[in-house]
This record gives structure tokens, sequence and C-alpha cells, in this order.
């Protein structure tokens, strides 16, 4: 029997004018308009909105836990753990600096000791 299927690929710029039809034909119309910061709970903006200056200005841990590599933490899963050395990561806590060579940061909850000094994973994480 063949296959059949039903997903097509169809290049942005060719699918934009198909998206700004169904928009114009809608029946909810998206009207950009302005209001007072204190007015925008449960709003959407109508683009991107980008800080002038990032607070704080570093890349900080979000969570107490470990920072580390994320891409050596991508084959984890229950069935098959993955052992992170002790000079493959470093222990952090809310706030601290991530330093430039680690990407991504695993929660303290997710972190298995092991008496030699590294950790076991269990899962994966994403960086940043």
């Amino acid at each position: 029997m063949k296959r059949k299927i039903y997903l097509n690929s169809i290049d942005l710029k060719e699918i934009t004018p198909l998206i700004n039809k169904i928009v114009s034909e809608s029946k909810y119309q998206i009207i950009p308009e302005e209001v007072e910061t204190t007015a925008s709970l449960n709003r959407i903006t109508h683009k991107a909105i980008f800080a002038k200056v990032s607070s704080p200005y570093y890349n900080a841990a979000a969570m107490d836990g470990v920072t580390l590599v994320a891409a050596k933490t991508y084959l984890a899963t229950e069935t098959n753990p993955v052992t992170i050395l002790k000079e493959d990561f470093k222990e952090v806590n809310t706030g601290n600096v991530i330093p430039p060579e680690f990407d991504a940061v695993v929660m303290i909850e997710d972190v298995m000791e092991n008496k030699d000094g590294s950790i076991t994973l269990l899962k994966s994480v994403r960086p940043f």
C-alpha cells in the first residue's frame, strides 16, 4: 500500500501572502494600538519588544543546580543515564554568573551526585 503524506513544506515567501489573505478576511482584525504599560496585562504585543539594557547584564542561573554544556546531556534518559565528570560542571545558585564555557543549568533536584565527584543525569537540558 502506498503511503499517504498529508503535510507539505512551503517556503515562507510563498505562505506569507496566503496568511495575510486569511487574516484580512477574518472577522478578527489585528489592529495595533498603543496602551500604557499598566493597562497591558493579558494583552499580546504586535511585534517583538527588546530591552535596551538587560538586567542582570550577565548570563545568570535561574535556579540552584549545576552549570554545564547542554550538548553533553542530550542522550540522557531514565533508561540511559549520562555521567558528567567533576571537571565538566560547576555548582551554581540562583543568580550566580554562568561561566562562559557553559551554556545550561540543571536543577539540583535532577542531579544525582556520585562518590567520585561526578554527577549522573536522567534527562537532558537545552542551552540557555
